[in-house]
């Protein structure tokens, strides 16, 4: 009744950055309803473009698709401890009543190493491997795989984001060499562990100094 709501995986409240989303998302068939996805920005090929997604959302500009993949509660449901197939029945059915920009992340069960090959052939970054029986838990666990293709690109580390947990940093600044500058290309926040970050933050430390970019 309160209207729909967008929030970050950190918690943080998201909404005014996502004003498609959530007036769609307040027309749903339903009470209320828990879901997780991922906001993209495709482009011309249909390949997640995260560098159009960080302007879009600096710029509040439209073109960012909510791909729902989850469902975590309905109508007061909670439905974390159902097999994952299960929760995505019951979201594909949710879904199957939005308009755009919300969409149902659809999912190969079949023809996994050809669907891999496909997503490689057509310079997608990876795959995400779930199991199909595990129920919903928050965070990193054993139980999905981010899946990369071969392909990489290389990118100039030109900051980093503080911390608000303790931790050395939250994440890297990332820019490619464009026209004899640089240019942001965002931020990356996985991928290491204390060691690493320790080892990293040797490094940036002696040459923190505030920085301004445009994307």
């Amino acid at each position: 009744e309160g209207g729909a709501r967008a929030y970050t995986r950190a918690g943080l409240d998201w909404t005014a950055k996502f004003p498609g989303v959530v007036a769609a998302a307040a027309h749903l068939p339903c009470r209320s309803a828990l879901i997780d996805g991922e906001a993209v920005v495709f482009d011309a090929k249909g390949l997640s473009d995260f560098p159009a997604l960080v302007a879009a959302l600096e710029a509040r500009r439209g073109g960012v698709v909510f791909a729902a993949f989850d469902l975590l509660g309905l109508d007061g449901a909670d439905l974390r401890d159902l097999p994952l197939i299960k929760r995505k029945e019951q979201l594909r059915r949710l879904m199957s009543q939005a308009s755009s920009p919300l969409h149902f992340a659809e999912h190969v069960e079949e023809r996994i190493a050809d669907a891999f090959a496909d997503a490689g052939r057509a310079g997608a970054e990876g795959v995400i491997a779930k199991r199909r029986g595990a129920p919903y838990v928050s965070g990193r666990s054993s139980s999905w795989l981010k899946v990369k293709t071969a392909r990489r690109d290389d990118v100039v580390i030109v900051g980093f984001m503080p911390s608000t947990k303790g931790e050395m940093f939250r994440s890297l600044l990332a820019a490619v060499e464009d026209g004899g500058g640089l240019r942001y290309v965002g931020r990356i926040g996985t991928g290491y562990g204390a060691a690493m970050r320790a080892k990293l933050a040797s490094r940036l430390t002696p040459a923190e100094k505030p920085l301004q970019m445009s994307g």
